[in-house]
């Protein structure tokens, strides 16, 4: 099972390329792979999330903050489901 973690401050180019690897290694395991359209859609949202959650953190809105912190650990969740 391949299992994508992100790490601070990773950029959104790396996350769809480790995306697109663990894809990549679930399908040649055998597993159904996710289509490139889902994985696409997801990490869409995912940097919207992030994108979201920087300007508030740079405007101190901490509430807003926390919400798209936790939108986007939600399209990580779904990104690693998708990558199994």
């Amino acid at each position: 099972m391949t299992q994508v973690v992100p790490s601070v401050g990773s950029t959104a180019a790396s996350a769809q390329a480790a995306t697109q690897g663990a894809a990549q290694a679930a399908s040649s395991a055998g597993a159904p792979a996710a289509t490139s359209s889902e994985l696409a859609s997801v990490i869409q949202s995912a940097n919207g999330h992030y994108t979201r959650a920087q300007e508030a953190l740079r405007a101190g809105d901490w509430a807003r903050y926390g919400d798209e912190q936790r939108a986007l650990e939600a399209d990580l969740k779904r990104l690693s489901e998708l990558a199994q």
